[in-house]
């Protein structure tokens, strides 16, 4: 079965709440059903794995706040992900050295 990394689902999750504001993310997961909402309150941890339908569970509460402004967000969605990753969660394990990790 496909997982997904936690660190994926919680920078979603972030992208939704600095585009979109935390209470009206709170208010759409609120308006989910009850399932979907204990997933969310749940949360993610940035190492563990989840199942692929977690994806769908974040597709859908992103097609509720999108607005027909919003052309790029799979784009944005993407960077946005890239960031929160190497610069947040992994940024230690990066090196502009490729001599440092080797060792």
């Amino acid at each position: 079965m496909a997982e997904l990394k936690g660190v994926v689902l919680n920078a979603w999750i972030q992208f939704l709440k600095s585009r979109y504001g935390e209470d009206r993310v709170a208010a759409a997961t609120h308006n989910m059903p009850r399932a979907q909402q204990k997933q969310m309150s749940a949360g993610f941890l940035d190492s563990s794995w989840y199942p692929i339908e977690s994806q769908s569970l974040l597709t859908s509460l992103t097609r509720t706040l999108a607005t027909p402004a919003d052309k790029n967000i799979s784009f944005e969605l993407g960077r946005f992900m890239a960031d929160y990753a190497f610069d947040k969660v992994y940024k230690q394990l990066l090196s502009r050295e490729p001599n440092r990790l080797v060792r």
